[in-house]
């Protein structure tokens, strides 16, 4: 038996008067590729009357009309989440970076043209730039608050550093809007726990202590007193409770104004007003730990806001203690409200 009739046959086939016989995959450079995608008929290449040639189900285009389904759907997505990717690339809004980008995009805003259905949203966004100011502006009036505060605090000499805050600080130069300042007391520790108290103890001690009743309020119960050389709270700060020495609020704002009695400042809420009426000064405490109700909070699921930054922020600064309390009780003179401005702005 001869075992080559069969590739002879073959042979026969594919060479016709002594000439190879050359197909139009082979003539045109058509190669095969794999297609994951799903189709009815396979892709088939003919000849057309012309001499070319044409694809006939043509996978070409059934892939080209997926890619720009698919990137449309993209666009669509990037468009509806476009605030939240812009805060993943830029946390910070005073950073030289985002101040680019927004330079960038105002440069290609210029030449966007507004349709007849948004001319009610030109005409509010354009009275909002003309009242408030664009959000470059408002950027740049935050850094200019921030550097001024850096400044203020490396060359004065006090017993408390200030922060800019309000919403000046925040970059809205409204008409009417005073200047809030937050004093942050230096001498003083607040912590969450007993154990984190530090050893020789230097200055005076306070222990936050929150409940269910009160959400956002604490208790600042006295814990140790400082050595008497760096000691800014003294004894008449605090009121005595069923659970022990807890700092008041009327008395610790009566005190500091009594202290600055030289720039005449009057009692505006929790806040001491200058003589001219243009500054607020909230002067406060600084924890460095959070309330253990906070914890849960800091952990808890969310889509977009608040951001990981802000809460990664908000977990490294601590908060501030700000003398006031809730507006449901009358008087109430030994809860003070957590304030977390510091680390959102």
């Amino acid at each position: 038996m001869n075992r080559n009739s069969r590739n002879d046959k073959k042979d026969d086939a594919q060479n016709v008067r002594g000439l190879r016989k050359i197909t139009y995959l082979e003539k045109y450079g058509v190669k095969h590729f794999p297609y994951r995608g799903r189709r009815r008929y396979t892709p088939s290449v003919e000849r057309s009357e012309d001499g070319g040639i044409f694809i006939s189900n043509d996978v070409f285009g059934l892939t080209i009309r997926q890619f720009e389904r698919m990137y449309k759907a993209c666009l669509d997505r990037r468009k509806s989440q476009e605030q939240y990717i812009l805060n993943l690339r830029y946390p910070d809004k005073t950073s030289d970076e985002y101040m680019e980008y927004l330079e960038i995009s105002k440069y290609c805003q210029d030449y966007l043209s507004w349709t007849a259905n948004d001319l009610k949203v030109r005409y509010l966004y354009m009275n909002l730039v003309k009242t408030v100011g664009s959000e470059i502006d408002i950027r740049n009036r935050q850094k200019l608050f921030i550097i001024q505060d850096m400044i203020f605090n490396a060359l004065a000499r006090k017993p408390y550093t200030e922060i800019s805050s309000g919403s000046l600080a925040e970059g809205l130069d409204l008409p009417g809007s005073d200047i809030d300042i937050m004093s942050v007391i230096s001498g003083v520790d607040v912590i969450q726990d007993v154990r984190n108290i530090k050893y020789p103890v230097q200055r005076t001690t306070l222990l936050m202590e929150t409940d269910t009743d009160h959400p956002g309020f604490t208790r600042l119960r006295l814990i140790a007193g400082g050595d008497g050389e760096n000691d800014i709270l003294t004894y008449e700060y605090f009121e005595s409770t069923s659970k022990g020495l807890c700092l008041s609020v009327n008395k610790f704002v009566s005190n500091i104004k009594e202290i600055l009695q030289q720039q005449h400042l009057s009692t505006h809420g929790p806040c001491l007003l200058d003589q001219g009426q243009n500054v607020d000064y909230a002067f406060c405490l600084r924890s460095r730990y959070l309330p253990y109700n906070t914890i849960p909070w800091a952990s808890r699921y969310r889509q977009q806001w608040p951001l990981n930054s802000t809460i990664d922020k908000i977990k490294q600064y601590g908060c501030l203690l700000v003398p006031i309390g809730p507006r449901t009780i009358p008087y109430c003179n030994v809860l003070w409200r957590l304030s977390f401005s510091v680390s959102i702005v």
